[in-house]
């Protein structure tokens, strides 16, 4: 017969009791099998609708297997997802997931906008299944966005359950309707438009600039009907342009021409120009370019045409161009464009007369930009001496050279292209571009990857520790660097940790080296703030003997205080000591004495 004893009631009941489990796993930082994939959902409050069939995917498979009972064990775990279930559960008419979670939690204590997310899924049985429970939260931003969806029956379930004041339809809410062509939406409104017949014109504007043509024109048969004037609606003619409406913004065009003046069109089509050609509505773009002075084209060829391949056919190559305006676009140009730019103006092939002077201004700007593949175009394109020039100049509005500005985005690739020319970063900016890059460092306890010696992968843009790498080695290596390093965090503030770590690290790279560390030591000594030379001496009380060999009488006195602070009074008297022998040795006479004064001050025996 077994031995064993059976668990008592007590301890039965303790094991089966529901908040037992969630405790464990969150002691052990652990989930159960079953939940894992809900780890993955982040907490949506106002999801798209692929965040909507992401949470399908986990949720609908997981509910027909576990039931909606497991929703406590779900929460209780991971309280996170509630509210990305429960928005869920609205756009997939999950009803029987609302009712369990109202039963349990209250809805309306669960989030604020669930009567918009109903008014957004479209779903009649929702909204009356929230006003049932009596939920009337936001029910006049959900009136709006019911309409904005073109949702009438839910428009008028919340005009009829809830009380929503006509001046919910607004100039935003008119836009979006028509935005969306739902003239039966607006058809609905109309009696509340006709209370507030300047929505009619919002309107118009906003379902031409979308293309919705036959929407526009019935409103546009309100708007005069109303004896309303015509507006002109700039915003339209952006929203069409960027999305390259062309029939609509043709349409308003026409509409407003009895309200405008030449030059009032004229600056439309220029600024619809710009906004087409920018977000690369070519169609939109060439019809607008036709209309425009042939300046305008130019300007935004330079300017907003990245590829160089939208309004290309529409340039004038006589254009007179400036090169400081070319140098103020050419950030934003592709690095094919640089060479179509300088092939299709008169002005800037070889023997214009603004060529040498735009590949100059183009050049700064390009490097500055880390435009890698642009600036070795314009670099091929130039004498080597000129390169050279460019890159190490400054401008008026910049304290740094091109070169430098250029290494955050260009990284490794732009060093070595003009490594490859003998073109170099000058020792100065190498040591500002690492201190900089080291003092962004987070954790300063720890030496960044790229001031390792660990190898570090080569990445192809920004201030990468392959890039900064790389100017680890040209400065003469890890111990050479950090030794400067050392050298700046010594007078800086805040920067204790970090300087700790470096010269801990510096410290035993050094050790062979005995005049470069006595030099760098030196300096930090000389220089350093008080709590990083105490911790120099504290690390090596020796440093006191060193230093009082080469140093000056009040720095010898100012560095003997602090030396006395920074470690027992047994090894203050051992370098004491060696100090003394030393500067008897070496004739410092004045420091021999003044080391007797302190010795004699403290009760020591003098050293003969």
């Amino acid at each position: 017969m077994s031995n064993k004893k059976m668990p008592t009631p007590a301890a039965i009941a303790t094991l089966l009791a529901p908040a037992l489990m969630p405790l464990i796993c969150t002691y052990q930082d652990g989930i159960y099998e079953d939940m894992r994939p809900f780890l993955v959902l982040p907490p949506y409050s106002d999801p798209t609708n692929e965040d909507l069939d992401a949470i399908d995917k986990v949720v609908t498979p997981w509910l027909g297997e576990y039931g909606v009972n497991r929703l406590a064990l779900l929460f209780g775990c991971m309280e996170r997802v509630r509210k990305s279930i429960l928005v869920w559960a609205i756009f997939k008419v999950r009803l029987d997931v609302l009712n369990w979670m109202q039963g349990r939690y209250d809805l309306l204590a669960c989030a604020d906008n669930l009567l918009v997310m109903a008014s957004k899924s479209g779903h009649l049985c929702v909204l009356e299944y929230l006003h049932g429970i009596g939920y009337d939260t936001n029910a006049v931003m959900a009136t709006r966005q019911a309409a904005i969806y073109g949702f009438v029956a839910g428009v008028s379930t919340l005009q009829s359950q809830y009380h929503i004041p006509d001046a919910w339809l607004d100039e935003d809410t008119v836009g979006g309707i028509a935005s969306g062509g739902f003239l039966l939406m607006l058809e609905t409104l109309q009696p509340i438009l006709a209370q507030r017949p300047f929505l009619f014109r919002k309107a118009m504007a906003a379902a031409a600039s979308k293309g919705h043509l036959p929407l526009a024109q019935w409103l546009h048969r309100q708007v005069l009907e109303h004896n309303l004037q015509v507006i002109v609606d700039q915003d339209a003619v952006e929203r069409a342009a960027m999305d390259g409406q062309l029939n609509g913004l043709q349409w308003l065009l026409d509409v407003w021409d009895s309200v405008m003046t030449a030059s009032d069109r004229m600056d439309l089509l220029e600024y619809g120009l710009f906004w087409a050609t920018s977000h690369r509505q070519k169609d939109t773009a060439l019809w607008l370019a036709g209309h425009v002075p042939p300046s305008t084209v130019t300007s935004l060829f330079l300017r907003n045409d990245h590829e160089g391949d939208i309004l290309i056919d529409f340039v004038d190559p006589d254009s007179d161009l400036s090169d400081g305006f070319l140098a103020t676009t050419v950030s934003n140009w592709s690095d094919s464009k640089v060479q179509l730019v300088f092939d299709t103006f008169f002005c800037l092939q070889v023997g214009g007369l603004v060529r040498s002077s735009a590949l100059r201004e183009c050049l700064w700007q390009a490097t500055a930009h880390g435009m890698v593949a642009t600036v070795q175009w314009l670099a091929d394109a130039m004498e080597l001496k000129d390169v050279d020039d460019v890159v190490h100049s400054k401008m008026f509005y910049r304290p740094n050279s091109a070169l430098f500005c250029g290494f955050r985005k260009g990284g490794v690739p732009m060093l070595e292209l003009f490594n490859a020319r003998g073109i170099h970063l000058t020792p100065t900016d190498m040591d500002r571009l690492l201190y900089l890059a080291l003092c962004d460092e987070p954790d300063k306890s720890t030496l960044p990857p790229w001031l390792s010696s660990n190898k570090v992968g080569k990445v192809g843009s920004g201030p990468s520790p392959a890039a900064l790498q790389w100017l680890v080695v040209r400065r003469g290596g890890r111990a050479d660097v950090m030794g400067r390093m050392l050298v700046r965090h010594a007078i800086g503030k805040k920067n204790f940790k970090q300087f700790k770590t470096i010269y801990n690290e510096w410290l035993s790279l050094v050790q062979q080296n005995d005049a470069d560390r006595s030099t760098i030591q030196a300096k930090c000594l000389t220089k350093g703030r008080v709590d990083m030379v105490l911790y120099m001496l504290a690390c090596s009380p020796s440093l006191f003997v060193e230093f009082a060999m080469t140093a000056s009488l009040p720095a010898v006195g100012s560095l003997h205080a602090m030396t006395a602070r920074a470690v027992s009074a047994a090894e203050l008297q051992v370098v004491e000591d060696d100090a003394l022998k030393q500067c008897v040795v070496q004739g410092r006479n004045d420091i021999a004495h003044l080391l007797r004064q302190k010795m004699r001050g403290n009760g020591k025996l003098e050293v003969n």
